[in-house]
């Protein structure tokens, strides 16, 4: 693995994980100034500047044109490239953070049910959870203006996403900052300083959202893991064969862990078995592709609501319209993906990998293992 590292810094990954969700978002984000053109100066700017180009007194030759189309492809290849990274690192923040880490918990945790009340944090959970339903309304409210051209229904989603921004910045951003500023000054020789809590566990306002979050989930979160699968468990006594290998192997309790268990388990099955680390290797890159391209499409309908602030027909004419509708489809369909992946094929393989790998111990023998 390392050999294949050391020759080329690029990988596979790189094209599906970065480069077609950066490809797909700046298309987008072209076709809707299409939608706009004369209004946009960026487009005016871009159309001139081709013109220019096109109307050069220089001789047209088979070199020169090479090299024009050579540098536009690098240029844009570049770009789809970084914009593969900048939707990668929104997409940890809103769908690995948010939804998986806070809301669905990690898959490798949840496997082996090492999740506790001390991973629950009820009231960033309801806010998590309702910036998801958030999501869910704007969704639904542009696809019903598609259907039956209800234009009210834009000032709704204006409105939805203004809130959004404006709650998460205030509740989850200013107001724990505050806090533990006013916290520290008050309480100076504290060591849990950097652990206080606005809501504290014991009080009712903390019951109430933990109530309220209860109830949201079994709405919402509840049905959607029933539906994709993502409740089925290993048994206890296979459970517990893992978490005993992992003890033996690495002389550290799993409950004590957390997203360690991850990490050592997937680096043992990467360094003992090249088949399994194949299977690895190619889970990640479908997850990864999966949930970039559901980000890149959120972020052009979002991209899409911030210009209709300044510009008209961004949700009533083509192609930006169409766009819109596309990236609603896309989006959510690609994130189902990215969850069945992640949890039932990338998680539970390596699972399975790694309990080959730590019971049995004569594999090595008979071609199993090839470390």
């Amino acid at each position: 693995m390392s050999d294949r590292a050391e020759k080329s810094p690029f990988s596979l990954y790189d094209f599906m994980g970065y480069i077609i969700p950066g490809m797909l978002f700046l298309t987008f984000l072209s076709l809707i100034y299409l939608s706009i053109r004369s209004q946009s100066t960026m487009y005016g700017f871009i159309f001139k500047t081709y013109e220019k180009l096109t109307q050069s007194p220089l001789k047209s030759t088979l070199v020169l044109e090479l090299g024009v189309v050579g540098g536009l492809s690098f240029i844009a290849l570049s770009a789809f490239y970084l914009a593969g990274h900048f939707i990668a690192a929104l997409s940890h923040v809103l769908i690995d953070r948010i939804l998986v880490f806070s809301l669905l918990k990690y898959p490798i945790l949840v496997r082996l049910d090492l999740v506790n009340d001390e991973d629950r944090d009820y009231p960033k959970m309801l806010i998590n959870l309702l910036l998801f339903i958030s999501v869910i309304a704007i969704y639904v409210l542009i696809t019903v203006h598609y259907l039956f051209e209800e234009v009210r229904l834009i000032f709704i989603v204006k409105s939805i996403i203004l809130c959004l921004i404006a709650g998460f910045i205030s509740l989850r951003l200013v107001l724990p900052a505050i806090w533990k500023a006013v916290y520290a000054a008050f309480h100076p020789n504290d060591p849990n300083n950097d652990k206080c809590k606005i809501i504290q566990p014991d009080s009712w306002l903390y019951k109430v959202m933990k109530w309220v979050y209860r109830l949201l989930e079994s709405l919402i979160l509840t049905p959607l893991k029933k539906a994709l699968f993502l409740d089925r468990e290993f048994d206890s006594e296979f459970k517990e064969r893992v978490k005993e290998g992992y003890r033996d192997l690495f002389y550290i309790k799993p409950e004590n862990s957390k997203t360690n268990v991850y990490w050592l388990m997937h680096y043992h099955v990467l360094n003992k078995n090249e088949k399994m680390e194949a299977y690895q290797t190619n889970w990640l890159r479908l997850y990864g592709l999966c949930r970039n391209v559901t980000c890149a499409s959120f972020l052009v309908i979002v991209f899409q609501i911030f210009l209709s602030f300044k510009y008209t027909g961004i949700f009533t004419s083509p192609p930006s319209l169409q766009v819109c509708v596309v990236c609603i489809i896309i989006s959510p369909i690609f994130l189902i993906r990215y969850l069945v992946l992640y949890y039932n094929y990338y998680t539970k393989n390596l699972i399975r990998s790694f309990y080959i790998l730590t019971n049995d111990r004569d594999s090595s023998k008979n071609g199993i293992l090839e470390v």
